[in-house]
């Protein structure tokens, strides 16, 4: 299987994983837009993908996230497999006391910023039904196992 990006800045990096076992593959910005007025920064990869059909791909927060002010908008985004424009990632800016004593930590350009993780796409019978089967947490949520 094969997932072709193509360059479309020239400091583009082909993703890739830190260790082989990786389930995510790191994405490096080349470009970064400060939007104060709307509190958020957008990151460009420079690069655009082709993915096999059946398939996408997840855009996840790394974990160094927690070093910035700056958390990825939609929490969890998703390229299309029909998708084939520059892959963007907007990051929502925020503010704490540090920063605002301090200046905001953001990602500079060349950083790694986020994580693209494939995902097979299945296709599902959607249907309205009138009752769901009984199961050991039935409604439980919010905590219900104990913590």
């Amino acid at each position: 299987m094969s997932f072709k990006f193509k360059r479309l800045d020239p400091n583009a990096q082909l993703p890739a994983r830190a260790y082989p076992t990786d389930t995510g593959y790191d994405v490096i910005a080349v470009s970064q837009k400060i939007y104060r007025d709307q509190g958020y920064v957008e990151y460009g990869l420079g690069l655009a993908v082709e993915l096999p059909f059946g398939w996408g791909l997840q855009c996840r927060a790394r974990s160094s996230i927690s070093k910035y002010d700056l958390m990825l908008c939609n929490g969890l985004g998703t390229i299309d497999n029909e998708y084939r424009g520059e892959i963007k990632l907007r990051f929502k800016i925020v503010p704490s006391e540090y920063s605002e004593a301090n200046g905001y930590r953001f990602y500079i350009v060349g950083d790694k910023i986020a994580q693209l993780v494939p995902e097979r796409v299945l296709d599902a019978n959607i249907e309205w039904v009138e009752e769901l089967s009984p199961s050991m947490r039935d409604t439980n949520g919010f905590g219900s196992t104990g913590r």
